[in-house]
């Protein structure tokens, strides 16, 4: 709630400006031609004077009025302003495109019109490409409720709605008093009944909650999972959906087919950045991962990997390594610290590395010990390390297991990003294992 008070009493107006997608003069003008962003443009959000309330217009035509007067006028002349009744509207789009080179871009976004400025983010509208689906609409609400007004003007649906948005491709989730419903770009209901929780899992198919109990149904209400489990957890990594509970849970792959029926235990947080699930088979009893395609492998297929190993000084170019290294420890050290401290000569300089079950280790260096995270690649393992490597390297094994071969791919600076130039150490290092 604003309060205002006025001075001259004989005059009570509020202005308001016109709100829509309107282009700021320091901006860069968008080129709306390759999507149909401009099809918003045609939206106002404007106060009408002999009305003394907004209006949403399209087109130049007034679609709908704000429903109740958000201003009142106190006996001393103090203004009210009331917010949540104060209409207000906001874009939404979602879509898919085929850029060139065949890579597929997803694009999802709002712009609220009370911005008064076009804020849909550059690199949505500066893409160009195969528009593979696209679908957008206008949510108009006020006192907290929603509804929905087709891109082309026609109201699809009252204020009723606590909130709207998109769920998959081609749907729309909506909650109205604890309960969600499904419908499609028209509005038109999916399911005959609303239901505590809806996701999408793709190929039509929808985790659902009620009474307690999830599961999964399909676009016409057949029932895939039975409602009799815990949770069904919607890309809990990118592609891979749960259901279960977190003690035992089973995977749903992106197209909403059961994978593993419950017997996973979720033990540590994912790693959402490459689409992994860290679990425990409680079948076996055995750590392993779930990856991004819904795989699962064991970490008993990597105990060859999961030691300590030690660089072996016979093979490899050491000398460029310590080289590279005392100069990384000269620029991080006092001349005090040098000088009491000396770098060790190539001869007595070492290298270890630790790999773990819990997906992480240690590449100890000199005096330092940096953190190593792995995973699975397509031959053995890949590392992201810190320290004096800091970057990217790969790891596989030689001589029945007992030689590793690392071979740094990319160096990267402490913000993260990659380094121009060949990589430190430009040759494999070997190392042995100690136990």
């Amino acid at each position: 709630m604003t309060v205002f008070r006025l001075i001259n009493r004989t005059c009570f107006c509020v202005a308001v400006p016109v709100l829509g997608l309107a282009l700021p003069c320091d901006a860069e003008k968008p080129d709306l031609s390759a999507l149909p962003f401009d099809r918003a443009t045609k939206f106002r959000l404007e106060h009408d004077d002999q009305l003394e309330r907004r209006v949403l217009k399209f087109d130049g035509k007034t679609i709908l009025t704000n429903p109740a007067q958000p201003v009142t006028q106190d006996a001393d002349g103090t203004i009210h302003v009331d917010s949540r009744k104060q209409l207000e509207a906001r874009y939404h789009y979602n879509g898919e495109l085929e850029t060139e080179g065949g890579k597929i871009r997803k694009i999802r976004g709002w712009v609220d019109f009370n911005k008064g400025a076009f804020a849909i983010r550059q690199e949505h509208w500066k893409l160009r490409g195969k528009i593979r689906f696209f679908h957008d609409f206008i949510e108009p609400h006020v006192n907290l409720k929603s509804g929905m007004i087709a891109s082309d003007g026609r109201i699809l649906s009252e204020m009723v709605f606590d909130d709207i948005r998109f769920l998959g491709a081609g749907y729309l989730l909506a909650k109205k008093d604890d309960r969600e419903l499904v419908f499609d770009m028209k509005l038109k209901p999916i399911f005959s009944k609303p239901y505590e929780e809806i996701s999408y899992l793709g190929n039509d198919r929808f985790g659902v909650k009620l009474k307690g109990h999830a599961g999964v149904i399909d676009v016409n209400g057949k029932v895939i999972i039975p409602l009799e489990h815990e949770e069904v957890i919607a890309d809990y990594v990118e592609d891979v959906h749960l259901f279960g509970k977190q003690t035992k849970a089973g995977v749903i792959n992106n197209r909403g087919e059961v994978v593993f029926e419950p017997r996973f235990k979720i033990w540590r947080r994912p790693d959402s950045a490459h689409g992994r699930v860290f679990v425990i088979d409680t079948q076996t009893g055995e750590k392993g991962v779930i990856t991004r395609d819904c795989r699962y492998s064991s970490n008993k297929e990597l105990t060859p990997y999961l030691r300590r190993w030690k660089v072996d000084r016979r093979r490899g170019d050491i000398d460029s390594l310590h080289a590279h290294v005392r100069e990384r420890w000269l620029a991080d050290v006092s001349p005090e610290t040098a000088k009491a401290m000396p770098f060790p000569d190539p001869k007595s300089f070492t290298i270890e590395l630790e790999l773990k079950d819990d997906f992480q280790g240690a590449l100890k260096i000199h005096n330092s010990t940096a953190l190593v995270k792995w995973r699975r690649s397509k031959r053995g393992l890949e590392l992201e390390t810190a320290g004096y490597l800091r970057g990217i390297a790969r790891v596989h094994l030689e001589s029945d297991g007992g030689l590793l071969v690392y071979t740094q791919v990319e160096n990267r600076s402490a913000g993260g990003e990659p380094l121009d130039g060949k990589p430190v150490p430009s040759k494999p290092l070997y190392f042995v294992s100690t136990r």
